[in-house]
Order: C-alpha cells, then structure tokens, then sequence
C-alpha cells in the first residue's frame, strides 16, 4: 500500500493526453488523480496502479494473476493469493462506482479476472 492522496476540490477539469472522462468521473494518469463532479478521490497508490492496469486497454480482460504479479510482484502460489487482487478491486469500486454491487466502470470476468468498461461505450478520451 502506498501514500492516500488527500481530498480537496479541484478548480478544473484537466484534459489532454492520459485524461479520461467516465460520466463525471475524471481520471488522470499523468497527475496520479481520479475526480468526481470537481472533488479529487483519494486513492492510495495501488489503488491508482490497478486502476491505470485495468484502463489501459479499455474492454481487455486482466487475469487475477497478471494483476497479482504486476502489482505485488510475485505469481500466485496458492488460490488463497488471489483473495488480494478480489479485495483491491472491491476497494476501488467503493471509490469510483456509483453502485459498487452492480459495477458499471470494473467489470468481473467470472473465473478469470477483471475488465475496464471499453472507452466508446461509457466513457469519452479527451483531447488536447
């Protein structure tokens, strides 16, 4: 787990490359922030890396065991290790989702892992 960043308000919607728009949820990758509605989620920085794992290719499956290893760095030895990867995820939800029980941004993949929701479909890139 890492530092959370702090909420406060946001004056601006940034935009430009790395800037994603879901409804009115913000999320830059360039400055490690997710906002809703202009006030900044706080987000520790596992929680942000998954986040940028599962967005970076909008709609693509992420095994559990990808996730695991690409952000806790060891493959799963056991079931039991995987258990991580399903609390993250529900973490992130509680954060980001209007209605984490019926997840509309991360998707479950049953018996396989997550997904992002793909960008044409409830989300718009934004341009410079």
């Amino acid at each position: 787990m890492g530092p959370a960043i702090s909420v406060t308000e946001t004056k601006e919607v940034p935009s430009g490359k790395g800037v994603m728009k879901f409804g009115n949820l913000v999320v830059d990758t360039n400055r490690r922030q997710v906002s809703r509605a202009g006030e900044r989620i706080s987000l520790t920085y596992t929680e942000f890396s998954l986040l940028e794992l599962l967005f970076d290719e909008p709609g693509k499956v992420v095994p559990r065991a990808e996730i695991l290893e690409q952000l806790w760095g060891y493959p799963p030895r056991r079931a039991a290790d995987l258990r991580v990867v399903d609390v993250y995820v529900a973490r992130l939800r509680g954060k980001l989702e209007p209605d984490p029980r019926n997840p509309e941004l991360i998707l479950t993949v049953r018996g396989i892992g997550y997904a992002s929701q793909r960008v044409g479909e409830t989300a718009t890139t934004l341009a410079s």
